[in-house]
């Protein structure tokens, strides 16, 4: 009797172990498609340094779209999958049009689950937020000149304001709802191409005000 058990347990590890293996074929599958397929857009990003992406095979990025006019007669449900129609601005640069219920009948569209619905407007996270590269290619990278600030007046209030020394966007690649992170541009150009100097493992702290500086301290540091 419990070899009989033993072996039923066995079957369903292997039946669980090959479709895990399935899914992770089918999406790395997807994932291609998505790439060589996809229309390419562009959009204004920043890099999460709170992860130490030198010991990862991706960077963590933020895309701050992330709200929406919602078109439906009722309020999703949260969690719920709704459509996000966009199109391609100057420099195809992507423009949200509207969520809704049902998939657009024409352009593009992205895949969002609802987080919450203020009046009209519907909150959600971006569906794509990781650049995967070669672990050579991200150590080429150098945090201390991808965060670097800048302080800069500010001719409408004319206070002294922190700003990001470069602009980082990213290529994306969308098809069929789905959107892929192809490449992190620093002022247009791939990021690869930008930094090609051993990178440095460093948080980043802020300047607070017009009076201090950012400061770069080494990953794993106290101070």
């Amino acid at each position: 009797m419990m070899m009989k058990r033993s072996r039923w347990l066995w079957i369903a590890f292997l039946l669980a172990a090959a479709a895990e293996l399935f899914l992770l074929a089918w999406v790395r599958g997807e994932y291609r498609t998505v790439l060589a397929e996809g229309r390419e857009y562009t959009v204004p990003v920043s890099v999460n340094f709170s992860e130490n992406f030198y010991e990862q095979n991706y960077i963590s990025l933020h895309v701050p779209i992330d709200k929406a006019q919602w078109t439906g007669a009722a309020a999703p449900a949260e969690g719920e999958e709704v459509y996000l129609a966009v199109s391609g601005g100057k420099d195809k640069e992507m423009q949200v049009l509207r969520a809704q219920p049902e998939q657009p009948p024409q352009g593009d569209y992205l895949l969002v689950r609802a987080k919450r619905l203020d009046g009209d407007v519907l909150h959600f996270d971006f569906p794509a937020d990781r650049l995967y590269m070669d672990a050579a290619d991200i150590r080429r990278i150098s945090v201390t000149e991808l965060a670097e600030r800048v302080q800069v007046r500010n001719p409408d209030t004319d206070k002294v304001e922190t700003r990001m020394k470069n602009a980082l966007t990213a290529k994306l690649r969308v098809k069929d709802g789905r959107a892929v992170i192809e490449d992190l541009l620093v002022n247009g150009s791939p990021v690869t191409a930008s930094y090609t100097t051993v990178g440095e493992i460093a948080d980043v702290k802020y300047a607070a005000s017009g009076k201090e500086k950012d400061e770069f301290i080494p990953m794993g540091s106290n101070t």
